[in-house]
């Protein structure tokens, strides 16, 4: 009889353990599951930042050719202001035109 109360005993820890161990192995797939999800967010974010910073340095190089297009422009301003006050000092001068008309 002492037999079968140690064999009920036993029988009782092994079910306990197995009901711990399958307790923990489903929390471990659990956790397993999160951290896939993570790491797949984590890739997601790597490649938004990369098309972030890809758009970024597409956007400064538009901006550094439209700053030298205006620095272009600003120079071909002044040279042509240039011309204009020349030509206003001229004609108001008297200088005449070549040739006498």
């Amino acid at each position: 009889q002492e037999l079968v109360k140690e064999r009920e005993t036993q029988n009782l820890l092994i079910k306990d353990m197995k009901t711990t161990i399958n307790k923990n192995h489903d929390k471990l797939k659990k956790m397993m599951k999160q951290l896939e999800e993570e790491q797949v967010r984590r890739e997601s974010n790597e490649k938004q930042i990369q098309s972030l910073e890809t758009l970024s340095r597409n956007q400064e190089e538009a901006f550094n050719k439209q700053s030298k297009q205006l620095e272009d422009v600003r120079g071909e301003l002044s040279q042509l202001k240039s011309i204009r006050d020349a030509i206003f000092n001229l004609s108001k001068s008297g200088v005449s035109a070549p040739g006498g008309y």
